[in-house]
């Protein structure tokens, strides 16, 4: 367990330093001012880089594919209800919990505000972000823009970023939590719904879809990290798909993980009694972890390694309350804070001139929460343009992959976008040259290799169409046929071209209710 929260919020850093390269946030007329308190009502005009289409069909890969037309909204238009503690103080670190609503209400439920307070966290939820609310994934970039947002306004515990979500919300929490734990960097709360990455095996031979058949393994590494809690109720009609989901997460190895059950439940929320359950699960893996941090911190500060001394220290004061170490934890933290802007700037000064873009994301990774990272990301970014410059020089078989790697390592700069520009325009060059052949298995099967090779640009949505719609009219096609052999071998490679489209569906229908069908 060590391990897993060593040295405090660097587990975190690796992920969540592209925050640091968001302009100042513009807010609407209703923004609040920050370390407001209360409950109140909010709009932003400031998105995340990462809760744009490219970047979940880039995560989500195969399996789901969002069209950039339909996930297009106004987002300044959108609302969040917040509430903060009457005891938020600005020098403390608070936890965060991102709510996903089954309805359209994204405030506190009545009597959770209590359990809030004791437990130093702050609640946002997105209105108008509800089951009738799709594709989901509007739902989900809503989470994810109102997590970033009020992060700028509060000093929030990196490890104590939830979402949560109830029955059709918590599907959608649990889809969002395992493909982007850099966002949710605490873990997340399912209530009376969850999904799984993989199918699970239900009744009968069935089984419930899976939504991540092939996740990108960096992401899932970090998502293993992330603690889970879900809950049901014993009369919940959701009971069963929980507890399949939990076995799934413990038979792959989560190991921060806690299933409840509340007697009585059926499908509605459970009381705040029963909610605290879960943020007491979820939080106790950072109560554990406290004394090894501070021990962590000692050992630091004597070998003059003041930053991770600092974040040590920080680690053991949030989540160290009641312990005996905890006033000398918040003691340091206070006679750090003031030397830890002049110790980055000098972090700074003593980077070689010429130093590489590697070294200068590090930097950024290390020091993501001060001013000066912004500097440093700014030079790398230049450095950046550069390396994608030389990588458009390259020829169709090598661009594809540099671009792959570039997209991951650049993730949050600016340079990102030029680079998902490049992508989109190579991609839609070269499927306006299949689109002109005539219509032949060749065509066919260059369009199932391009919905692979030029994840994750959204072009791959027009050829995935394009496959759809050729099936479409081939089946027309062969359905006309007046001899029966003739047609039913048709359909027979009609079925090896076209798998996972609508009218194989269709095609499998129609020859298992032929004479002599296919066994």
């Amino acid at each position: 367990m060590n391990n897993i929260f060593d040295a405090g919020f660097r587990i975190l850093t690796a992920a969540i330093f592209c925050l640091v390269l968001l302009p100042s946030f513009a807010w609407t007329q209703d923004a609040p001012q920050p370390h407001r308190t209360g409950r109140y009502s909010v709009r932003f005009t400031q998105r995340d880089p990462r809760s744009g289409v490219a970047e979940a069909n880039r995560r989500f890969g195969e399996g789901v594919r969002f069209n950039p037309a339909a996930c297009k909204f106004d987002h300044s238009s959108e609302s969040y209800e917040v509430y903060v503690p009457q005891s938020y103080d600005p020098s403390k670190r608070f936890g965060l919990i991102v709510w996903i609503n089954a309805g359209d209400d994204g405030g506190i439920p009545p009597g959770y505000e209590e359990l809030l307070d004791k437990h130093r966290l702050i609640w946002i939820g997105a209105n108008n972000g509800g089951n009738d609310r799709s594709p989901f994934w509007i739902r989900a970039m809503l989470a994810i823009d109102g997590a970033s947002n009020i992060k700028h306004l509060y000093n929030i515990d990196s490890d104590r970023v939830y979402v949560s979500g109830i029955s059709g919300g918590g599907r959608v929490a649990s889809m969002v939590a395992l493909t982007f734990p850099d966002v949710f960097s605490g873990g997340a709360y399912y209530v009376i719904g969850c999904n799984y990455m993989k199918n699970l095996a239900t009744s009968g031979n069935k089984f419930a879809p899976g939504f991540w058949t092939k996740p990108d393994p960096r992401i899932l590494e970090m998502a293993h990290k992330r603690r889970f809690a879900m809950i049901t109720g014993s009369e919940d009609f959701n009971k069963p798909g929980t507890e399949r989901v939990f076995k799934g997460y413990k038979n792959d190895g989560f190991q921060f993980v806690t299933y409840l059950e509340q007697p009585g439940l059926g499908h509605r929320l459970p009381d705040a009694q029963w909610y605290e359950k879960g943020i007491l699960a979820l939080d106790q893996p950072l109560v554990e972890a406290a004394p090894a941090q501070f021990k962590l911190a000692v050992e630091a500060e004597q070998n003059s390694q003041f930053l991770e001394a600092f974040r040590s220290y920080v680690f053991a004061a949030t989540h160290g309350r009641g312990q005996s170490f905890h006033e000398t934890a918040t003691g340091k933290v206070a006679d750090f804070q003031p030397q830890m802007s002049g110790l980055s700037e000098q972090a700074y000064a003593d980077l070689p001139p010429d130093s590489s873009s590697v070294q200068l994301r590090q930097f950024v990774r290390q020091w993501y929460e001060y001013p000066i990272a912004k500097q440093a990301s700014q030079r790398a970014n230049e450095l950046g343009v550069k390396e994608l410059a030389d990588i458009e020089s390259l020829d169709e078989s090598s661009l594809r992959p540099a671009l792959g790697t570039f997209l991951q390592d650049w993730a949050g700069y600016q340079v990102y976008g030029q680079a998902i520009d490049l992508l989109n325009n190579r991609a839609m060059d070269e499927l306006k040259r299949i689109r002109a052949r005539k219509y032949s298995r060749e065509k066919v099967r260059q369009l199932k290799r391009f919905a692979t090779d030029w994840e994750p640009s959204p072009v791959v949505g027009l050829a995935r169409l394009d496959l759809e719609n050729l099936a479409a009219e081939q089946l027309e096609l062969i359905k006309s046929m007046v001899d029966i052999r003739k047609r039913r071998s048709k359909l027979v490679g009609f079925l090896d071209d076209f798998p996972d489209t609508k009218a194989h569906t269709e095609a499998v229908q129609i020859l298992n209710s032929s004479p002599g069908r296919r066994n």
